[in-house]
């Protein structure tokens, strides 16, 4: 469940195409360079919400030393559809680090605000109604060749009194048992949420999950960028 509205894929190209001093004198900056926190909530008018999200990825070396990275994040979506994602991340090995995100669905504009910096990187985005999935991570097929594949529902589950969608999705790539994996999603049509995420593989464990889920307004300040940040707009590289 990939998507063009992968936000925090976008970060390293922010950090690479801004050439900023500042940025590349940042301790974060290599930190955010390697962020890729999920996303579980479409940026969709009409439903706003408030929740907090959990993730942990435990990566299994091959010394058999485990390396552990935790984010956790308060995400909020109002009724136009404007998503922000605050992200507090502990990566291995790393200082922790605090940054969000902001998708004006109104605008068609993308904010990655660092607050140390106060800085807030700008750059194109979605508008209402062109958001399509809602989950960005991990790639389930990353290095799995010819993989065959085995889809399955689950049963329903109640999340703090909303009702999800369980699937799980087998993959086994041929002569490689060792590298197959299983991915579990929750998923509620109603909310436009995944409600968890849960990948596993013998060298990783990847889970996300949602909690204090309320289907609530947000202030509206928490979509403005701040009077005292610095706009960079930055142009991404075509894909073409």
């Amino acid at each position: 469940m990939l998507g063009w509205l992968a936000l925090t894929a976008v970060l390293p190209s922010v950090l690479a195409c801004a050439q900023t001093d500042d940025v590349a004198n940042r301790s974060d900056a290599g930190a955010i360079y390697g962020s890729d926190i999920a996303v579980l909530a479409l940026p969709h008018p009409g439903v706003p919400i408030t929740m907090e999200q959990i993730e942990e990825r435990v990566r299994r070396l091959d010394d058999g030393i485990s390396v552990v990275d935790r984010i956790k994040s308060n995400v909020y979506r109002d009724s136009s559809g404007r998503l922000r994602i605050d992200a507090e991340a502990q990566y291995a090995g790393r200082p922790s680090l605090h940054y969000s995100q902001v998708v004006d669905t109104v605008t068609g504009r993308r904010y990655l605000l660092l607050s140390a910096a106060k800085i807030a990187y700008s750059l194109p985005g979605p508008k209402s109604g062109e958001a399509k999935l809602a989950f960005f991570g991990t790639a389930v097929t990353e290095g799995l060749s010819q993989a065959s594949t085995i889809t399955d529902k689950m049963e329903k589950k109640n999340i703090e009194g909303f009702e999800f969608e369980g699937s799980r999705i087998a993959l086994t790539a041929a002569g490689e048992s060792n590298a197959s994996r299983t991915v579990e999603t929750l998923y509620s049509d109603e909310l436009k949420v995944m409600g968890s995420f849960v990948e596993l593989a013998p060298d990783l464990s990847h889970t996300v999950r949602v909690r204090n889920l309320r289907r609530q307004e947000p202030d509206a300040n928490l979509f403005n960028v701040p009077a005292d940040y610095k706009i960079e707009v930055v142009t991404l590289p075509s894909s073409d």
